[in-house]
């Protein structure tokens, strides 16, 4: 420890600082074991005050070769050792590093970004190296303990759920007044919407690595994906190699709607594969699909990587096709004029489902007269007294109860495409950057489902139906995500994180920028 250099840590040699914290805390460090020990030996301490002038003279350089070797401590070769000390650290024991792991205190990188801070050099080896097969000892495999160390083990199960208040409701009331006596005194009837309290519980199991900038939520897992995302279900390449999953089921009520959320994701990453499995329904959006991946990967360095493969995915929704929109063009030739007429008048639907309109006219205390159509409900009450009420406050509920009958009659969709993939991860513990990307090519070949429906015939309907002379219009499909933070220093950090994806006609957006300022 050169004298004047103890009272700056950012002026202080890198190699210094973990002999300069074991003292700070009381205890003895290696250099003053090495001291006492290099007090028997003259040369070395010539040689000691040699580099001791060294370093006062050229304080930015890095440490000086020395002419005499008094201590060698060889590391180069990896940390694998099979031992668990408790005054080891990952640095130099796989076992201890596979335990922090597993326990959340650090990630593979961040093990390695401990090491250079530590030692001031870069780690010629890669974190966790664990390895614990004997080949020299023919004993009988337990089934059992294999499926736990490669499948359960650093598995969390979890059963979870949260109950809060419905949105506020907004007070909505309804005149109702007697066709008999249309001024006289109304009925107030309150058509409010009031909604039991939202709930959610599920259940699940899984077993996703965390990038090292990303943080862990939570002392548990709770499966509530707003505030428990993890780039890994997203990001091509995974924080570490080898099976990661996840199996997810919960119920929702939000504003008396009940939904059905789930997700199957496994995945398997290689140094040059990628095999992905998922399965997903997000009821309360209404997305629901499956897709299967095989990709060859390519690793360029250690933080970058292309994939391409091809990727099978299917949809329930008939994405791209309007039911209501298609049966209001339909048209007709009118017998009497010769002339081409709509088919199905927009008040027509009502009577498809039961509603009625009843001819009247009125008149005022001036004797003006006005004529229009009331409308009654399948149980005969009326519910508007005009077809414009009908139209402004029935009308859209038809619609959508006649476009939700037409798709659950269609068969899902499957379709096969080629995909394309990029990673690039750089992490440091004051900054880092992480880029994906997926871009399904416009290469789409249904394999299940009516094609006529599909999304490749999304423009191609109009008066009359599909037009049989409009060629398939392919579509791409992506999904890009950037993670970029910067500790400017002590007190002041940047970041940026955001995620964009596109399928068929669903777009999610996820991002978040900011500026933080820590007061000390």
């Amino acid at each position: 420890m050169v004298e004047g250099h103890t009272g700056s840590r950012e002026r202080t040699l890198k190699t210094c600082y973990r002999c300069i914290e074991t003292n700070y805390l009381g205890y003895d460090s290696p250099r003053n074991a090495y001291s006492k020990d290099m007090e028997k030996d003259p040369e070395s301490i010539v040689e000691l005050d040699r580099l001791v002038q060294f370093v006062k003279e050229n304080p930015d350089s890095h440490y000086p070769v020395p002419n005499i070797i008094h201590t060698s401590q060889i590391k180069v070769f990896g940390n694998y050792c099979n031992l668990r000390c408790l005054m080891c650290s990952a640095e130099d024991s796989s076992g201890v590093a596979e335990e922090w792991i597993a326990l959340d205190e650090y990630t593979p990188e961040g093990i390695a970004q401990r090491s250079i801070d530590r030692s001031g050099s870069e780690v010629p080896f890669t974190f966790p190296t664990i390895n614990y097969k004997d080949n020299n000892i023919n004993e009988k495999k337990n089934i059992f303990k294999e499926v736990y160390k490669d499948f359960l083990k650093y598995g969390t199960v979890y059963v979870a759920g949260d109950i809060n208040n419905p949105q506020t409701e907004v007070k909505e009331y309804f005149v109702r007044t007697d066709p008999e006596d249309f001024y006289g005194i109304p009925d107030v009837i309150d058509e409010t919407t009031y909604h039991p309290y939202n709930y959610r519980f599920g259940f699940g199991i899984r077993k996703l690595a965390r990038f090292g900038y990303e943080s862990k939520p939570g002392n548990f897992w709770t499966g509530n994906d707003k505030i428990e995302k993890q780039t890994a279900l997203s990001a091509p390449t995974s924080a570490v190699k080898g099976l990661e999953y996840l199996l997810h089921w919960e119920k929702e009520r939000q504003n008396g709607d009940e939904f059905t959320n789930k997700r199957l994701f496994i995945r398997h990453t290689g140094k040059y594969h990628i095999v992905k499995l998922e399965d997903r329904e997000s009821g309360n959006v209404g997305f629901e699909y499956t897709s299967g991946e095989l990709r060859a990967r390519l690793p360029i360095g250690k933080k970058f990587s292309i994939s391409a493969g091809a990727i099978y995915r299917t949809h329930q929704q008939a994405y791209g096709y309007n039911p209501i929109e298609i049966w209001l063009n339909e048209t007709k030739i009118d017998e009497i004029t010769g002339q081409e007429v709509t088919a199905n008048p927009w008040y027509s639907l009502g009577f498809e489902y039961g509603y009625d309109d009843w001819y009247y006219r009125s008149s005022d205390e001036l004797g003006n007269f006005r004529a229009d159509w009331y409308w009654t409900d399948p149980d005969g009450s009326i519910v508007a007294w005009t077809d414009v009420q009908f139209r402004d406050e029935i009308f859209g509920d038809l619609m959508n109860r006649f476009n939700n009958e037409a798709y659950a009659a269609i068969d899902a969709f499957g379709e096969v495409a080629p995909i394309l993939g990029f990673d690039f991860y750089h992490y440091k513990s004051k900054f880092w950057l992480h880029a994906y990307g997926n871009w399904i090519m416009p290469y789409h070949k249904y394999l299940t489902g009516d094609e006529d429906v599909s999304y490749l015939n999304r423009n191609n309907w109009g008066k009359g139906g599909l037009m049989q002379d409009a060629g398939l219009e392919q579509w791409s499909d992506y999904q890009a995500g950037l993670m970029f933070g910067w500790k400017v220093s002590k007190s002041i950090g940047v970041f940026i994180e955001g995620e964009y994806t596109k399928f068929w006609d669903s777009k999610i957006y996820n991002s978040s920028i900011g500026l933080n300022f820590t007061f000390r």
